[in-house]
Order: structure tokens, then C-alpha cells, then sequence
């Protein structure tokens, strides 16, 4: 399947402790890193999209609206190998 680009973000990336659990609807992930960024309403991110960091990729397993408070994403990758 080919991607397209859709935008460029600053955040913080970081690996995450392997097995990442989230409340909203009770799912368990199994993540290997997250990336946290400022919230932005101009574009939308979901699990259909794709993480690129450098040359790696990552599939998004969840996107992450803290209590919905629309400050930052925290969002769930597992990396693609």
C-alpha cells in the first residue's frame, strides 16, 4: 500500500514500556514507542494514518485526546519491521 505525506510534527517521541493500556473503551495496546504532541484541530490523525521517524515506520494504534481537554495528543505506535 502506498502513503502520501500529510504533515510535519514536533513532539516528543520516546519507547514506551511495551504494554500500554488506555481506559476509553477499556482496549489494551501493545505499543512500542508513543509520541506526544501539541493538540492541532487543522488536521485530522487516526489509526488509518501512518508514523514516519527518520526511515523508520510505525503503525498508530490509537490517538489519544486526554479527557478530551484538546492540549496535546498522546499517540500509541508499534513499529513496522
Amino acid at each position: 500500500q502506498s502513503w502520501s505525506f500529510k504533515k510535519y510534527i514536533k513532539g516528543v517521541f520516546t519507547s514506551s514500556t511495551g504494554r500500554e493500556s488506555y481506559s476509553s473503551n477499556k482496549r489494551v495496546v501493545d505499543s512500542s514507542h508513543l509520541f506526544f504532541c501539541d493538540y492541532f484541530s487543522n488536521i485530522t490523525l487516526t489509526e488509518k494514518d501512518r508514523f514516519k521517524y527518520g526511515a523508520r515506520t510505525f503503525e498508530i494504534l490509537y490517538v489519544d485526546n486526554p479527557e478530551e481537554a484538546n492540549i496535546f495528543f498522546r499517540v500509541y505506535l508499534k513499529e513496522e519491521v
